[in-house]
């Protein structure tokens, strides 16, 4: 094997999936459902530690999770719905017991990233992702965007076209609800 080794986990409401490997090629992979805060992030680390040095780790969460790096909750699954998982600090945890660099962001995003370096949106400039899992979410980039940022289309009265109203960044993941939204503000100003 040749290259950086990387870690990463994808982390569901109904199970966490921990893989190694060099970026797309995956060389060590675990699957085991999502339980306890403590007892499922102690099984991922033991999967890490069971591996050569990892050069860094991503982490693609369900959430509500907090991606602002300046907050003092940066890492943590937030407001989840799911029992037991709110507030959980899942990043430090991880960054303590591997001692790597770690990317973190919704499971959601961290999906569509894929699909748009190795997967079937490689070669568009824009995408709208949606996935239905445990829970729903979607993210979004404007046309014509190689970066991740998410743009809402409204009408805008004045001018009677289509106008970007919102961008962001970084990606900020939309609800199914914030799609049908502002879908229906389209209809009714239309």
């Amino acid at each position: 094997m040749t290259g950086r080794l990387l870690g990463g986990i994808e982390a569901g409401g109904t199970k966490v999936v921990c893989a190694v490997g060099t970026g797309p090629d995956v060389v060590a992979e675990t699957r085991f459902a999502t339980t306890t805060p403590a007892a499922t992030i102690a099984r991922a680390i033991a999967f890490f530690t069971q591996q050569s040095p990892l050069a860094a780790l991503g982490i693609a969460s369900f959430g509500p999770i907090d991606l602002d790096r300046r907050s003092p909750t940066y890492g943590f699954i937030t407001t989840t719905p799911k029992p037991g998982w709110a507030d959980t600090d899942i990043v430090g945890p991880l960054r303590r017991a591997l001692g790597v660099p770690i990317a973190f962001d919704t499971d959601v995003n961290a999906a569509a990233l894929a699909e748009q370096r190795w997967g079937a949106a490689r070669d568009v400039a824009s995408v709208v992702y949606v996935t239905v899992g445990t829970g729903i979410g979607g993210m979004a980039t404007p046309i014509g965007t190689a970066s991740n940022m998410v743009a809402l289309n409204i009408l805008n009265k004045e001018k009677k076209r289509l106008s970007f109203i919102r961008f962001a960044k970084r990606s900020i993941p939309l609800t199914i609800i914030d799609l049908l939204i502002a879908n229906i503000i389209l209809l009714v100003r239309l």
